[in-house]
């Protein structure tokens, strides 16, 4: 048989092949990308995820009007933080500073002799947005 004669056979087998195998690729594909997304939104500092959650207790707080309970809260996650800074600010001084200021935003907010429940949500949740 002549060699164009074969590659007539050959290449419309390999292509069949191919396209029947390619399902099989595409759940890995995706599990792939999923993964890389989910890293995209890992913070230059590391893994705040402990931070984020002291602070959303303490924003679940704020919304029932405890401002006692989530200062106290607030206050855990300043105690955490700042044994932290040194490590963190190594890593991203931009990031930290960025993080630091909304928590003495927060803090001042929660401190406030009368504080104001739209005020002290806002800043928390901007907390929680700067923590990924």
């Amino acid at each position: 048989m002549p060699r164009s004669s074969k590659l007539k056979v050959i290449v419309p087998s390999v292509l069949c092949a191919a396209l029947l195998a390619a399902p099989a690729f595409i759940p890995v594909a995706e599990a792939q990308t999923g993964a890389m997304a989910g890293a995209a939104h890992m913070s230059p500092l590391g893994d705040l995820s402990q931070y984020k959650t002291i602070a959303e207790d303490a924003l679940t707080l704020a919304q029932k009007g405890d401002f006692a309970g989530a200062h106290k809260k607030m206050k855990e996650f300043e105690a955490t933080w700042d044994n932290h800074e040194d490590s963190h600010k190594k890593k991203s001084y931009n990031t930290w500073k960025s993080i630091d200021n909304q928590l003495d935003l927060t803090l001042g907010k929660l401190e406030a002799k009368a504080p104001d429940k739209a005020d002290c949500e806002k800043a928390l949740q901007g907390l929680i947005a700067k923590l990924g």
